[in-house]
């Protein structure tokens, strides 16, 4: 920000600029927020959760939120935000959508309840980050299939394969253009961490309605 000063001495008006410079706090970046369609009308709450969180003393800069497999409907949404503090390195924070309370993840927990304690925190962020990806292709790839219908309420199956191979499964409906009910299976394949996300959407058996 530029200030021009100006300083009146007797018979002499002396002006003089000046600049200061601060450093800006970097902007929350609105293209690390994502939700599922049936949960946009949650996007400013999760919005709030994220900044809640980045005004923390721990979280140096919020990576991504998006929802939690956990999650039960609008009402008992939960978010997953995940965070990277001054050390650079990253951890995961569960907040509720409606009180925006907050439960810290701790290594050994599962996150989805934070009870047991079987589940490895980097192999649920890894299937978290793998959703997010999927339901973004998902949601390009059917843009224009008419009537679509899923039944994973926003939550797909997964499956474990060899060594680090993830995979999630979307059933779902669609009609031809003549009316016909077709029954259609996606499937988001990720062969380890880092590795490009294979999509593909197949005909199914049996249908489901």
């Amino acid at each position: 920000m530029k200030l021009r000063l100006s300083v009146t001495v007797p018979g002499v008006v002396l002006l003089a600029s000046t600049l200061f410079y601060a450093a800006a706090p970097a902007a929350l970046d609105n293209n690390a927020l994502w939700l599922p369609a049936k949960y946009q009308k949650l996007q400013p709450k999760l919005r709030q959760a994220a900044l809640k969180l980045e005004a923390t003393d721990r979280c140096d800069r919020l990576l991504r939120g998006s929802l939690h497999e956990s999650s039960q409907g609008l009402d008992g949404a939960v978010f997953l935000l995940v965070c990277r503090d001054t050390e650079f390195k990253t951890y995961a924070v569960l907040a509720d959508a409606n009180t925006l309370e907050f439960a810290y993840v701790k290594y050994g927990q599962s996150m989805a309840g934070l009870a047991s304690g079987d589940s490895d925190p980097l192999l649920e962020e890894r299937l978290q980050q793998l959703r997010l990806e999927c339901d973004k292709l998902f949601d390009r790839k059917t843009r224009f299939m008419k009537n679509l219908q899923r039944f994973d309420d926003g939550q797909p199956q997964m499956t474990r394969g060899e060594e680090q191979e993830l995979s999630l499964f979307i059933n779902f409906d669609a009609e031809s253009m003549q009316g016909n009910l077709l029954n259609y299976q996606a499937t988001c394949t990720s062969t380890q961490v880092d590795s490009p996300i294979s999509f593909t959407i197949r005909a199914r058996k049996s249908a489901l309605r």
